[in-house]
C-alpha cells in the first residue's frame, strides 16, 4: 500500500488518489464532518456522464470512468497518514468511511508515447479551472452583470469575506475569448494567482498551487529548463485544438469583453475566435445551456419545492435522481401542471450549465525525440 497509492489532491466533493503502478486515480467521495452525504453517489455521478454529457461534450475530452471496489486499507490510510498533506480549508470534510467503492479513471498526469519515441524530458501537467465563460444572462443581469463577469466580481466578494489574501486578476472571458494573446495573458493571470483554479504537476506531482507558493516562486522556476512562453503557447494550441466532427448545439459564440479584466489586447475580430468544436467552445455549450440568472433562478426553486412536497412521486416523474439519458425533456404527462414542469426544467438547466462552470481541463505536455 505505502508504494502504490499517493495522494493528488481534492476538491469540495472528492478525494483523488493515484496509483503509479497502474497509471489510474480513484475519485473517492466525501462527507461532512457529521458523516452527513450531500454529494450525489458515485453511480449517479456515472451516469450523468455516461448517459447525459456525452449529448455535449465529444468523447475525446471526457475521462473514462468506471465503478470499481477500493482497496482495503486505503480510505483509514487517507484518514490518517494523508491527513497532513491535505490543505487545511478542506479539512471541514472527510472521505466516507462506510464508502467500499470509487470512481476509477486514467491517470492523465503521464503521456504513453510509442515505443519510437525518446523521452528528454518530465511530463508537465496543467489543470485548469477556466469557471464560467460568458457574461451573466436574464432579465435581471443589468447594469454592471452585462458588462462584468461573475468570477471578476466575486473576487472582491472573497477578499472582503478573507477568503483569500488578494484578488486574482483571471479573467475567464479572456481565456474563452479565441484570442491567443488573451489567453496567454489569462493563463499567465492563472499562474500569478492560481486559488483554487490552476495547477501544475511534474510527474504527477504538485509542483505549483496557491499553497505552495511563496515570495521567490516563479513560472521559470517550477519548470526547471522548460521554456515557459513555449508551453504556454502549446497550451493555448491544446485549448484551440479543434474536434471537426462536433456540431454545436448553440452556434460560433459572440466574443465579449469583461470590464474588469486587466488585459488591454484588442483581438481581430475576423481572426480571433473560438475554434469550432474546441474543448473550450464545448464548455461554452454546456454553459450556455442556462439563460436565466440566480435572481430569476429563486422563484423557480420556490415553485418546484412546494411541489415536490406536495407530490412525493413528482421527482420520478420529473428524473430528478436519474435517469438521466432524457434528462432536459419535459415528461408527456398531462396530470403536470405545465408552470412546474417549466420551473423544473429551468432548475436542470440551471445545473447542467452550473456542472460546466466548475469543471477541469487537464493538459499534459512532455518533450520528445521523435528522430
Amino acid at each position: 500500500m505505502e508504494e502504490e497509492w499517493c495522494y493528488r489532491g481534492e476538491g469540495n466533493a472528492s478525494i483523488v488518489v493515484a496509483c503509479a503502478k497502474k497509471n489510474i486515480v480513484y475519485r473517492i467521495k466525501k462527507v461532512e464532518k457529521d458523516g452527513t452525504i450531500k454529494a450525489k453517489s458515485n453511480l449517479d455521478v456515472l451516469d450523468f456522464v455516461k448517459n447525459f454529457m456525452k449529448s455535449f461534450i465529444s468523447f475525446q475530452f471526457l475521462v473514462p470512468m468506471k465503478f470499481v471496489k477500493l482497496p482495503d486499507g486505503l480510505i483509514e490510510k487517507i484518514q490518517t497518514s494523508w491527513r497532513r498533506l491535505r490543505p487545511e480549508y478542506r479539512l471541514c470534510k472527510n472521505v466516507d468511511c462506510a464508502s467500499v467503492e470509487a470512481i476509477e479513471m486514467p491517470d492523465l498526469c503521464f503521456l504513453y508515447p510509442a515505443d519510437t519515441c525518446q523521452v528528454i524530458s518530465p511530463t508537465y501537467t496543467f489543470e485548469i479551472k477556466p469557471k464560467w465563460g460568458l457574461l451573466p444572462v436574464g432579465e435581471s443581469a443589468s447594469g454592471l452583470k452585462k458588462s462584468n463577469c461573475r468570477f471578476c466580481m466575486h473576487q472582491f466578494l472573497k477578499v472582503r469575506d478573507e477568503k483569500w489574501s488578494r484578488r486574482s486578476l483571471y479573467c475567464p472571458i479572456d481565456l474563452f475569448s479565441g484570442c491567443a494573446t488573451r489567453m496567454k495573458y489569462a493563463l499567465c493571470k492563472l499562474h500569478s494567482c492560481p486559488q483554487n483554479n490552476f495547477c501544475i504537476y511534474r510527474n504527477g506531482q504538485k509542483i505549483w498551487c496557491d499553497e505552495s507558493l511563496d515570495e521567490k516562486s516563479t513560472f521559470e522556476n517550477c519548470l526547471d529548463s522548460a521554456s515557459t512562453d513555449e508551453l504556454l503557447d502549446v497550451v493555448v494550441k491544446s485549448l484551440l485544438y479543434p474536434d471537426k466532427g462536433y456540431n454545436s448545439t448553440t452556434g460560433l459564440h459572440t466574443r465579449q469583453l469583461c470590464h474588469l479584466s486587466s488585459c488591454e489586447h484588442l483581438c481581430n475580430d475576423e481572426c480571433d475566435r473560438l475554434s469550432a468544436g474546441c474543448v473550450l467552445s464545448q464548455i461554452l455549450d454546456v454553459q450556455s445551456v442556462d439563460d436565466i440568472d440566480h435572481e430569476e433562478l429563486h422563484s423557480h426553486f420556490i415553485k418546484a419545492s412546494h411541489a415536490f412536497s406536495a407530490d412525493s412521486e413528482l421527482r420520478r416523474l420529473h428524473n430528478i435522481d436519474g435517469p438521466y439519458s432524457h434528462w432536459l425533456e419535459l415528461p408527456l404527462i398531462d396530470s403536470i401542471d405545465p408552470d412546474v414542469a417549466y420551473s423544473i426544467l429551468k432548475i436542470k438547466k440551471y445545473l447542467v450549465s452550473r456542472s460546466a462552470k466548475d469543471c477541469s481541463i487537464l493538459i499534459t505536455v512532455q518533450l520528445m525525440n521523435l528522430e
